[in-house]
């Protein structure tokens, strides 16, 4: 009972109420409990621990903070392995990386942490994976993050969102460097797609995709293999936007310009094809490329919403033509 402290040359343990077995090096331990070992952190509500096992559990209010790297990870239940190094989280996991000037979030079922080859940290995401920072948000299925080379890789159908921009494919990578975006890559059935109004939708899509920030603001993009894209003509009148046409275009590589949050210029290398359309001279079905989907329902709006539960889409035509029958 009361402040309490147990050392040994690998680690310390905390705490203010508990049990500890000193000859078979089992504990239990309460009120504002932690265990510090290989400059981790893990607190709890509650805390068991075994020193021949070289396992602690975690239970409610968890945390396991990396000071070195600044990154905090959230959670109702957590354990380490300290043979492996190895802190998982779950029940509401949440992984903060501080940044200089805001705050990275991300969620998902279950986050380990583990140090790679060269003895930096390696963050794990399984399941349900969502991301929020003021200038990006992200969801895919799982997701790795290695300090060695500050390097963001999203797997199984992963969405980025940059400003008015949806960015998707078969794999995304994200690069940070001091804090800052720095370059995203996207491989494998490239789309980006931003919003004109609830009806029309600016496209462009190829094999691969290259985007570079500058002050976390996505600012220029390179679509390589295959480019194809749909844009609107619009015309600013009096706080009015009216769209004139549409102009479709395929070519090899596609390089466009982002400027206050808008596409402002799009240039085509390599053999462009290029038509432009007025609206009542194209069939709605043209106006979509293949493989269209806005998920903006997937996008995170701030911190707390990344454990929002997002319910499945239903096809509303499968549900009407079940209905029928």
């Amino acid at each position: 009972l009361g402040p309490t402290e147990i050392t040994s040359e690998q680690d310390l343990i905390y705490c203010e109420n508990g049990w500890y077995d000193s000859v078979n090096d089992i504990a239990q331990f309460e009120e504002n409990a932690y265990i510090w070992s290989n400059g981790q952190q893990l607190k709890g509500d509650s805390l068991y621990y075994s020193r021949n096992d070289a396992y602690g559990e975690a239970f409610e209010n968890v945390a396991l903070i990396d000071t070195t790297n600044d990154i905090s990870i959230f959670g109702r239940y957590g354990k380490y392995l300290e043979g492996e190094d190895l802190g998982l989280v779950t029940d509401s996991a949440l992984m903060m990386q501080y940044f200089e000037l805001d705050t990275l979030f991300l969620h998902a079922d279950t986050l380990t942490a583990q140090p790679d080859t060269m003895e930096n940290r390696l963050i794990r995401a399984y399941h349900d994976v969502r991301i929020f920072k003021p200038d990006l948000q992200g969801s895919c299925d799982s997701l790795t993050y290695s300090e060695t080379d500050s390097l963001i890789v999203m797997y199984d159908s992963p969405i980025v969102w940059s400003d008015e921009n949806q960015i998707s494919g078969d794999l995304i990578t994200l690069k940070t460097s001091e804090g800052k975006l720095e370059k995203l890559n996207t491989y494998t059935d490239a789309f980006i797609i931003s919003e004109v109004d609830t009806v029309h939708f600016n496209q462009i899509k190829g094999k691969n995709l290259t985007g570079y920030f500058k002050e976390n603001a996505l600012y220029k993009v390179l679509i390589e293999g295959n480019g194809q894209s749909i844009y609107f003509a619009e015309e600013e009148k009096d706080s009015t936007s009216t769209i004139l046409g549409v102009n479709k275009s395929t070519c090899s590589s596609i390089l466009i310009y982002i400027e206050n949050r808008e596409i402002e210029r799009v240039n085509f290398i390599a053999q462009p094809e290029s038509s432009f359309f007025p609206l009542s001279k194209i069939a709605a079905g043209e106006l979509i490329l293949e493989d269209f989907k806005w998920e903006v329902r997937r996008r995170p709006q701030n911190k707390e919403d990344l454990f929002r539960i997002i319910e499945e889409k239903v096809d509303d035509s499968s549900e009407e033509s079940e209905s029928n029958d």
